[in-house]
């Protein structure tokens, strides 16, 4: 049992947690005064998470951040921030649909699937899906930091290995953590690029889906927006 003063609280706050079996009804500081328990045991956590949080911002910002950032920015030692960096790495890795059960040619199916790990990136994201002459999923790639010039270029780059994949279908989706339920021009324009890019090497673009929080929308579903 903890000897320190902090003690009690702490232990207030375990058992809220394990009745609610979740982390329902926290808030954002109290999410990370918990977690800040294992790496610092004699320290007010709760102070800290405060000053973490007014520093990013946002709690999956702070934990989708590189160690050494979150380390510079709060103060914190390495251990600890390497500590927070691993959990959002978890989050991450997590995807509550099973994609071996998703049919990409179905909007429905490719909106669930993108929706369910897109919705809470803080960041904006670009994803392609490599599928197979029988419209199996073969692998999933991630092009980071939004929908910019860099992007297809870096594709360029990576084609000739889609397609020894056996890529024959590809399904793209992109992110707005601004919630903008809208394909910007340049997200239009790319997306042209795009499939005239994949073209060249026999492979079909079969849709663009954009996420927008716990919604999406497609861009083959928008007849002015047609990029086939």
């Amino acid at each position: 049992m903890e000897k320190h003063h902090h003690g009690g609280h702490r232990e207030r706050m375990r058992q809220r947690f394990m009745e609610n079996g979740s982390f329902k009804n926290f808030a954002d500081h109290e999410i990370l005064e918990m977690l800040l328990y294992y790496a610092l045991p004699r320290r007010d956590t709760n102070e800290l998470a405060h000053k973490m949080l007014d520093e990013f911002k946002d709690l999956d910002l702070l934990l989708n951040s590189p160690p050494e950032a979150i380390a510079n920015r709060t103060g914190v030692s390495l251990n600890t921030a390497v500590l927070l960096s691993m959990i959002g790495c978890i989050k991450n890795r997590t995807k509550p649909v099973d994609d071996k059960n998703v049919n990409f040619f179905k909007t429905a199916d490719a909106k669930k699937y993108f929706i369910s790990f897109l919705k809470d990136e803080p960041t904006e994201c670009f994803y392609i899906v490599c599928l197979n002459a029988k419209k199996q999923k073969i692998k999933t790639l991630t092009l980071v930091d939004g929908f910019k010039d860099h992007i297809e270029l870096r594709l360029s780059e990576l084609l000739a290995n889609i397609k020894l994949y056996g890529t024959a279908y590809v399904v793209c989706a992109h992110n707005h953590p601004s919630g903008t339920k809208k394909f910007s021009y340049s997200d239009i324009n790319s997306t042209l690029k795009l499939s005239k890019l994949f073209d060249e090497y026999g492979i079909k673009l079969v849709d663009h889906i954009l996420v927008c929080g716990d919604e999406a929308v497609s861009m083959s579903e928008r007849k002015d927006l047609r990029y086939q």
